[in-house]
């Protein structure tokens, strides 16, 4: 058990590079990158080549991405079904505020993008593509997050978790953030205020289950010098309004 164990590991460590990191890669740079010996990479990508997983449309050639990751996708819009919904709210949202906007759902420790729309007129592009995990102390939805955790929750996170600067902005000491957290379960609105990206300022609100428990977050990107904070608090205003009539689509949709 423990040896089929360790090969699907290493089979994951394989699928994983491509996950974390874009491109095409060939045998050699994967086993570098996994620290694997080639016959064993060869081996595992293979397989992971005949299941679809990846691609490898030249033989000897280079390692890509396969189509599987299309059902995957789908599979997991099945599982949360909110995300279309959210789409269609955010979308509006995006179009009425000029403002980027994106969804996250808890990752293990980590907040996990899996929706993004737009661009602003300002010309702030949307520079956390979807499936990359942001640190939940730094971000307006990973705060969002961490406030919806009981407070046994928090403390398990915290021991396992370094509060890291990411700017002289970032929040990194418990007692700070816990002030902050509680603020934010207190008016519904988390913001980021050049905490985790120099420049970029964000605002987030939670999307609510059925069942009352936090199904995700959403926020509004903005550049900092074009939000006062008479924009930001109207900003605000309109994703607390966005994910209101959401969490209610939410608990209509059958």
């Amino acid at each position: 058990m423990e040896n089929i164990s360790g090969t699907v590991n290493k089979a994951i460590d394989v699928l994983e590079i491509f996950l974390q990191k874009e491109g095409e890669f060939r045998l050699t740079e994967l086993a570098s990158l996994t620290g694997m010996d080639k016959s064993t990479t060869y081996r595992l990508a293979s397989t992971l080549v005949k299941r679809r997983f990846l691609r490898q449309p030249k033989k000897n050639g280079k390692y890509s991405l396969g189509l599987k990751r299309v059902e995957c996708s789908f599979a997991i819009r099945r599982n949360l079904k909110f995300i279309d919904l959210a789409y269609l709210y955010l979308g509006k949202l995006n179009a009425s505020r000029n403002a980027a906007v994106n969804l996250t759902i808890l990752d293990e420790d980590k907040s996990l993008v899996i929706e993004e729309i737009g661009i602003s007129s300002a010309g702030l592009p949307m520079d956390t593509p979807v499936a990359k995990r942001l640190p939940l102390h730094a971000t307006a939805c990973g705060k969002v997050l961490l406030a919806s955790m009981s407070e046994q929750e928090r403390k398990a996170f915290y021991s396992r978790n370094e509060l890291k600067a990411f700017s002289r902005a970032t929040i990194t000491g418990v007692f700070e953030l816990e002030t902050e957290l509680a603020r934010i379960n207190n008016t519904g609105v988390a913001f980021d205020l050049e905490e985790y990206k120099p420049g970029q300022r964000a605002i987030a609100a939670p999307v609510f289950e059925k069942n009352g428990r936090v199904a995700a977050a959403a926020s509004l990107v903005v550049p900092s010098g074009c939000s006062s904070k008479a924009e930001l608090n109207s900003l605000a205003e309109a994703i607390k309004n966005c994910v209101r009539e959401l969490s209610q689509a939410i608990r209509q949709q059958g």
